[in-house]
């Protein structure tokens, strides 16, 4: 059966919904269904991953893994969440990517973006001995700018960000290593799927973490300098945890995610004419310390490191 969805996107493009779902059904099958956890019903798939019963018919007819238990059909969240981004529903991971992308439309180059942020973190052991002990974290008081973080209560904290938007290109062998990814899907992967080239490699398949360490690896054996990144995407007011690389280049660490660019416009969610993959997501990435996975280190309780809500302000200070 066919569908085709005749609406248009961001950037114009219409979406040819049968040859989608294909690809998506194609993608997902390449991944081993050992690395699946069955977690969403029928009712779940309707209403967070908007898959209607016409749809989600289509979808199982195609071979879209699921598991029958005491006569319900169980459906893997990640597998939704692929479908969700490829066939481009009014899903929150595709939205999520959507509001993503509304943050590059606002760039300016000629400005530098000033971020209020309200940190909050909770006790992870409550009812324990004593007062709470919250912290800053070293790494996040580093990446703040100076003398802009405070504790404004326990477990809550202020501080300011100021990241320069100014237009940057990656060229010559930075953008031919660049250039390596353009065989790779975007795919979201299960926690428990190896996170490694090789994998990319066997399977065609890759997210912005496999990116990245693809990148890395290669820069590496290129001979040029590069290191890996954690910290925020910063989308108002909600930012979210992201990880990518960084270059050296002229003795400055500039960010890169070309994979999310890639991938932003083949969802027909930025023009890749403005936004191609060598272009650098300078003003809208904080880093906030070397590492590939998406967990960046900002608040403490005692001697361990809790998660923390982050909430941002944008304002911009003319460069």
């Amino acid at each position: 059966m066919s569908r085709r969805n005749s609406v248009g996107t961001e950037t114009g493009s219409v979406l040819d919904t049968d040859a989608a779902i294909d690809a998506a059904i194609r993608n997902i099958r390449k991944i081993p269904n050992r690395y699946r956890e069955y977690s969403e019903d029928v009712d779940k798939v309707a209403q967070i991953h908007q898959v209607d019963d016409e749809l989600l018919k289509i979808l199982i007819e195609r071979g879209l893994p699921y598991v029958k238990q005491g006569g319900e059909y169980w459906f893997d969240r990640t597998d939704m969440e692929n479908i969700g981004l490829t066939l481009r529903l009014p899903c929150p991971r595709y939205s999520g990517m959507r509001w993503w992308s509304r943050c590059l439309e606002t760039m300016k180059t000629d400005e530098v973006r000033r971020y209020d942020l309200k940190i909050a973190a909770k006790c992870p052991e409550p009812g324990h001995e004593g007062n709470c002990e919250f912290c800053m974290t070293s790494q996040l008081e580093a990446a703040a700018l100076p003398g802009s973080t405070r504790m404004t209560g326990s477990g809550s904290f202020v501080a300011q960000v100021d990241l320069n938007a100014a237009e940057k290109f990656f060229e010559g062998a930075h953008a031919d290593l660049i250039e390596l990814l353009e065989p790779l899907d975007f795919h979201l992967l299960p926690n428990l799927t190896p996170l490694t080239p090789e994998f990319a490699e066997e399977t065609g398949l890759a997210d912005c973490r496999v990116a990245a360490r693809i990148l890395l690896s290669e820069a590496a054996a290129r001979g040029l300098t590069a290191r890996p990144a954690s910290g925020y995407f910063m989308a108002a007011p909600f930012p979210m945890k992201h990880a990518w690389i960084q270059f050296e280049i002229d003795g400055e660490w500039v960010s890169a995610d070309p994979f999310l660019l890639k991938a932003f416009a083949e969802w027909g969610i930025v023009d890749p004419k403005v936004w191609p993959q060598n272009r650098s997501l300078h003003g809208i990435l904080w880093t906030i310390e070397p590492k590939t996975s998406a967990e960046p280190s900002i608040v403490e309780h005692g001697d361990s490191v809790v998660d923390a809500s982050v909430t941002i302000a944008r304002r911009r200070v003319v460069a």
